[in-house]
């Protein structure tokens, strides 16, 4: 089997890179928008502002992990470029601050549920959103 090299830091990672990820990371979404029009359901919805609120926060008590299945399903169901930004700053932070979570979404990429939702992003017109792909699966 030929192993598959190393990708370097700098092609994902890089000043620009980071401060777009830092707007991504504070731009307000819809999310109730999305509610409205059926797009999340009100379950989704608590899930989420529990999630934003536990980040906020700090607060470790609960673990970050139960969130990644959220985050990816979310992921597979919108479409809108600026929702899958966020989603993709939120599962790659996960991953990078939580041994748990970056376990938890190597299993949902083995899963193919994952895998799905990435992979439909490096098909989007958003060249950011392949790039947090791209570094989310290198990671995993």
């Amino acid at each position: 089997m030929v192993g598959v090299m190393d990708v370097p830091a700098a092609m994902v990672s890089n000043q620009f890179f980071d401060e777009f990820t830092d707007k991504v990371r504070v731009k307000p979404l819809p999310w109730e928008g999305y509610l409205r029009a059926g797009l999340i359901s009100g379950e989704e919805l608590q899930q989420l502002k529990d999630f934003q609120r536990q980040l906020a926060d700090g607060d470790s008590a609960e673990p970050l992990a139960g969130h990644v299945g959220l985050l990816v399903a979310l992921a597979e169901k919108l479409s809108s470029i600026d929702a899958l930004q966020y989603l993709l700053v939120a599962l790659d932070e996960l991953a990078e601050r939580d041994a748990g979570a970056a376990a938890e979404l190597a299993r949902a990429v083995e899963a193919g549920a994952g895998e799905r939702a990435l992979f439909r992003c490096m098909d989007k017109k958003d060249d950011y959103l392949g790039l947090k792909a791209s570094k989310i699966l290198a990671g995993v």
